[in-house]
């Protein structure tokens, strides 16, 4: 005979089982979404050789400008924007395609027009799903082109990788070793990390480095 006390276990059983597939998830992208924004607005890192560095920065108005087609990591350009009715100041952040994801916030500027000298820069950025009230959100590297850039977007590639995952990789990033791409995921990381240092018989390919000027 059932007793009260088990429909009363397999009742509460059955909530418990709701709110982990309910409530924990949007909890979790509230917090990472939150997360987001106690981080730094911007951080210029320093590149070994002592002399360059780049800007990586929180990406401003994603969630005004992208749609679930800019979820994921996208290759693109920072540039100057003066004919920005709001703000002459105002740096876009746009894909290769020219789509406008977002802007260098406003709070930023200051540090990094000087950074930037106000010109054109590539950059590799990601977008993700929010939540109702902030639906996306990202961030981007922009890349110092006075030096060599491709050492320093294995880097982010490698970053990208290992803290937000491959589905975060831009479209057109491929990677070959001695002439043979790297298909598989778990290749990746070892290649990236050979590239990094140097390692003669590989070669990273990005689909464009030099975004076309729009």
């Amino acid at each position: 005979m059932v007793t009260f006390d088990t429909i009363l276990c397999i009742v509460l059983a059955i909530f418990a089982v709701l709110f982990i597939l309910i409530y924990v998830p949007n909890t979790l992208g509230y917090t990472e979404t939150e997360n987001l924004f106690k981080r730094p607005q911007y951080k210029i890192i320093p590149r070994p050789d002592g002399l360059t560095s780049d800007f990586e920065v929180r990406i401003a108005g994603a969630m005004y400008h992208c749609d679930d087609s800019d979820v994921g990591g996208f290759l693109g350009y920072v540039k100057p924007d003066p004919d920005n009715p709001h703000d002459s100041k105002a740096c876009g952040i746009y894909n290769r395609y020219g789509k406008l994801i977002g802007f260098v916030p406003r709070v930023v500027l200051d540090a990094y027009r000087p950074w930037s000298k106000c010109e054109k820069h590539f950059c590799i950025g990601w977008v993700a799903r929010g939540h109702d009230k902030i639906p996306y959100y990202g961030r981007a590297m922009v890349f110092d082109p006075s030096s060599g850039v491709e050492v320093e977007v294995a880097r982010y590639l490698l970053w990208i990788i290992e803290n937000r995952g491959f589905n975060r990789l831009p479209k057109g990033v491929k990677l070959t070793i001695d002439g043979v791409r790297a298909k598989q995921r778990y290749e990746w990381v070892p290649s990236l990390l050979s590239y990094i240092e140097h390692a003669d018989n590989i070669v990273l390919t990005v689909e464009t480095l030099n975004p076309p000027v729009s």
